[in-house]
């Protein structure tokens, strides 16, 4: 399983509680298709009611050497680059074990840990990662 197909599988969680957080009914989008495209992000979050995208989020398995932190310079700036593209004032990173919730607005540029919003958030307990092909669980 990769990275889009478990974010694919977080859809009805990610849009009650989005729902819920943001006061107003989410549509969480994952790309879909048989390429993944640079330019698009990985999930975008946006208000059922107008389409407005309020999220755009990317993900990287922990295994891959950009995901061993969500905060690896390069993957925040490509999801700074995405969510503005989107017109998103949020985004966030993921490996899975913690995510990222980071500003998206202008400048910030080379200043990747500036634009994190509180503190990572602990997700999935990396002691329960301890066998090989762990995520496709």
């Amino acid at each position: 399983m990769n990275e889009l197909e478990w974010l694919a599988e977080l859809k009805p969680l990610a849009e009650e509680i989005g729902s819920q957080v943001l006061g107003s009914p989410i549509r969480w989008r994952v790309e879909s298709g048989l390429k993944k495209h640079r330019k698009r992000p990985d999930v975008v979050v946006e208000f059922t009611a107008d389409s407005e995208t309020v999220i755009t989020g990317e993900a990287k398995r922990p295994d891959d050497p950009l995901g061993v932190t969500p905060l690896e310079s390069s993957c925040v700036e490509d999801a700074v680059f995405k969510a503005q593209q989107k017109g998103a004032a949020i985004c966030f990173t993921t490996n899975f074990f913690q995510i990222a919730v980071l500003g998206a607005g202008p400048g910030l540029v080379d200043r990747p840990l500036e634009r994190l919003q509180g503190d990572l958030i602990e997700w999935i307990d990396r002691e329960e990662s301890d066998t090989v092909d762990w995520w496709t669980a």
